[in-house]
């Protein structure tokens, strides 16, 4: 059952839009816990990703 369930959401899920925004959701917390533990302050958004944006 909970298989069944995993690959529902995964297939309600599956869309270009919504993997790129966990991407830079990712990416963009990545940079942040980055900078905040060297103490650089700063992690401005750049998105060099070359997705669309809407």
């Amino acid at each position: 059952m909970k298989l069944i369930f995993i690959a529902a959401m995964f297939l309600a899920l599956n869309s270009c839009n919504t993997f790129i925004g966990i991407g830079r959701d990712t990416q963009q917390g990545y940079q942040w816990t980055k900078s905040k533990i060297q103490g650089t302050g700063g992690g401005g958004s750049q998105d060099s990703s070359g997705a669309p944006v809407y």
